[in-house]
């Protein structure tokens, strides 16, 4: 799988919860649904709302169905995960790393290692210094970094020798 923003918290729940998820890729997700409501909607009045509308809508809760700390973090079918995101992203990256260092419980969470280096991990996490979420086309984002491509084709190659 791979998630971008909203699809990227998509794709962290799909890839825990379903044991066809090989691997997935998220690319400066929220931590969960509450933070990307809080952080997307400005005024936090507004945006306890926002979510409880959300929730209404589904006739459940999801809102809470979407934050993957709610599950068990030692999957049976051990999906490979890469987070890449920017220290400067609007989704703070401090409460993303709590949902990441989520996965694999006991397991010491890889951090700023590229997947080639640590090939023998199942889940990495890249910060890319001063990137910010890609709102607009003026801002340095984590694909102007020149270790993007470079790291994403290390853990997809990583993956397919798996397979």
């Amino acid at each position: 799988l791979f998630g971008d923003s909203l699809g990227g918290m998509a794709a962290q729940r799909a890839a825990i919860q379903d044991s066809r998820v090989a691997a997935a890729v998220m690319l400066h997700p929220p931590a969960c649904p509450w933070h990307a409501v809080e952080k997307t909607i400005s005024a936090s009045i507004v945006s306890k709302p926002a979510g409880l509308l959300i929730n209404q809508a589904y006739g459940r809760d999801m809102m809470a169905a979407g934050d993957i700390r709610k599950y068990d973090g030692h999957p049976a079918h051990r999906p490979k995960v890469l987070y890449i995101m920017g220290t400067s992203d609007r989704f703070d990256i401090q409460e993303t790393r709590k949902v990441y260092d989520h996965w694999y419980n006991g397991i010491p969470a890889t951090w700023n290692v590229a997947p080639n280096a640590a090939p023998l991990e199942n889940n990495w996490f890249i910060a890319v210094d001063g990137a910010v979420h890609p709102d607009r086309a003026d801002v340095y984002t984590i694909m102007d970094w020149p270790g993007f491509y470079p790291v994403l084709d290390g853990f997809i190659n990583l993956v397919l020798s798996d397979r």
